[in-house]
């Protein structure tokens, strides 16, 4: 007998994940949601999600243009929500509530959250800093006024056996009486859930190895995922360096493969690291260091497999409008998957949410 779907607004819907999020999550529910809107202002994100997803309704709107009349017709009941971290984050300027881009997150908790009548879930995610900031408390007063109950999260991958770091903070919000949250900030996912829904989603001992896509590595022209030499000679020692067997990989940012340190991981494909790094300690010459360091055959992850480490299921894909000669634009992919999130772990807490929602 079909069920009634849930249907859900999706607000910074970037390329998609928190659609396959939901999707994922439907497996283990038992009920289909439906995405009955999704907006970006970026076209690119934009066109990709609409690439994945011919049949939503993709927008490049203005958020803070939306109304709850409209979305009253829209008859919604869940908001997911990634809105802009910059203004949270440790590596932006940390403005809050005075940063113009958290103006559309300030539109949905005064116009929208308080007068969507239909509306009865509510999840975001943002970036570690968020749960400390103004915009955080306006929220979840905003959001328990509105007859919500809170429960928040701090959620690394590794947690659930992923092999790759990406701490964000997550919130889901529920009017039903069944929800029941802690009344803390919950730091280690695996403690605080039921085991049968922790097996769906946990991913334990897996490597590096699980996530390689060596087709799309193929697919590729050399020079767009080998490490360049000018980057080499000036940046070698910082670079995170992981191979297949390797059980973590740093946080890939929408900077990957423009800059060095701290945006993600590079693969060793051959060679020994440790030697490799005593000998290029006793080299002088640029020459010598280079060839030292070419023993490693040192790449970038290909699009793919860091879509794959973000839990993107195998038929997510790029269009081809974002297809060069010789094979998909990697900074251009790199940039949109650095904006996007986690879909396993956004899928474990929609599972979460709504498991007492009896359709």
């Amino acid at each position: 007998m079909p069920h009634d779907k849930i249907k859900v607004l999706e607000l910074f819907s970037g390329i998609g994940g928190m659609h396959w999020a939901l999707k994922e999550a439907s497996q283990v529910v038992g009920f289909d949601f439906e995405v009955v809107r999704a907006i970006d202002i970026c076209d690119h994100a934009n066109e990709v999600y609409a690439y994945n997803f011919p049949n939503v309704d993709v927008r490049a709107s203005n958020i803070c243009g939306l109304t709850a009349e409209e979305l009253n017709k829209l008859d919604i009941n869940a908001i997911f929500m990634s809105p802009p971290c910059q203004p949270f984050s440790r590596q932006g300027n940390q403005k809050d509530t005075t940063d113009s881009r958290t103006q559309p997150l300030l539109h949905i908790m005064d116009k929208l959250l308080r007068n969507v009548n239909t509306l009865k879930y509510v999840l975001l995610e943002n970036v570690k800093g968020f749960e400390v900031s103004q915009a955080h408390d306006i929220l979840t007063s905003v959001l328990k006024s509105c007859g919500f109950k809170v429960q928040e999260y701090l959620i690394c991958p590794k947690q659930l056996g992923i092999p790759n770091s990406r701490l964000r903070y997550y919130l889901i919000a529920s009017k039903l009486e069944a929800f029941v949250p802690k009344d803390h900030l919950i730091l280690n996912i695996v403690d605080d859930i039921d085991s049968s829904l922790l097996k769906v989603f946990q991913k334990p001992g897996s490597n590096l190895s699980s996530y390689m896509d060596f087709e799309s590595v193929k697919a590729l022209n050399d020079d767009f995922l080998r490490v360049e030499d000018k980057l080499l000679e000036k940046h070698a020692e910082v670079l995170d360096i992981v191979n297949s067997q390797s059980n973590g990989s740093c946080c890939f940012t929408k900077a990957y493969g423009k800059y060095a340190k701290g945006t993600g991981s590079v693969i060793q494909q051959s060679g020994d690291l440790d030697l490799a790094f005593q000998s290029l300690g006793q080299a002088k010459e640029r020459e010598e260091r280079l060839q030292i360091l070419e023993t490693l055959k040192l790449r970038y992850f290909s699009p793919k497999e860091v879509s794959n480490l973000l839990g993107f299921p195998k038929n997510f894909t790029f269009p081809s409008s974002m297809m060069r000669q010789n094979g998909t634009n990697p900074r251009l992919c790199f940039r949109l998957l650095g904006n996007s999130l986690n879909v396993t772990v956004v899928a474990l807490l929609t599972a979460i949410l709504f498991k007492d929602y009896s359709p």
